[in-house]
């Protein structure tokens, strides 16, 4: 028969743990640039991994994911050292500097200068609404990681704000996971916009004009 041991279960694990999570979020301030002309557009679009055709490579939308995470700890003292373990998170995820680029070799008021503009408006729409949507799972995802997230045992007070960090930090590695599924979506809601056959009758609308 093996032996029985008798484990000792982690002090810190069994202290009582009231976990509080700050959400924010922000859609940016949407600008518009008619400075640049349609190569121009074309080049900075290539920059950023985007790809128009037709005459709407003479608009352009961007914009940046942004996050943030500022975590807060507690300790508290036990046989041999300090617990330390995660008590507030203040958690940002949002978009900053929404930009609308439109050729100025464009003239203004005609279909194609209207259609670029709403289809670059368009763009920006989807981004606000697939934040939207994901805002709720957000906020789910930092609570379920942050119960989750073990408390650290520690020596003296003096590696408080290194335990900090570290909890920090594996926060950040699992919470990047949730944001990388969120820029996968985005850009597979683009793309639909970006579709072959949606250029195609979007142009057409002028043609027709």
């Amino acid at each position: 028969m093996l032996p029985i041991y008798n484990l000792k279960a982690n002090p810190c694990e069994t202290l009582d743990r009231n976990i509080n999570v700050n959400f924010s979020t922000s859609y940016g301030k949407l600008t518009y640039d008619f400075n640049k002309t349609t190569s121009q557009i074309s080049a900075l679009a290539q920059k950023y991994g985007h790809k128009e055709h037709s005459f709407f490579a003479a608009g352009l939308a961007l914009i940046n994911v942004e996050h943030e995470y500022k975590m807060r700890t507690e300790f508290s003292k036990i046989d041999g050292g300090y617990c330390v373990f995660p008590k507030d998170l203040d958690i940002f995820v949002g978009f900053s500097q929404p930009k609308i680029y439109v050729s100025n070799q464009l003239k203004k008021n005609t279909c194609a200068y209207k259609m670029v503009i709403l289809h670059e408006q368009t763009h920006q729409r989807i981004n606000i609404k697939t934040l939207d949507y994901f805002l709720p799972y957000f906020y789910q995802a930092a609570e379920k990681i942050m119960r989750e997230i073990k408390p650290i045992q520690v020596n003296n007070i003096l590696e408080v704000k290194a335990a900090t960090l570290k909890l920090t930090e594996e926060f950040a590695s699992k919470f990047d996971k949730i944001l990388a599924l969120f820029k996968k979506e985005l850009a597979l809601e683009q793309s639909k916009l970006d579709s072959k056959s949606n250029y195609s009758y979007e142009s057409s609308l002028c043609r027709k004009n």
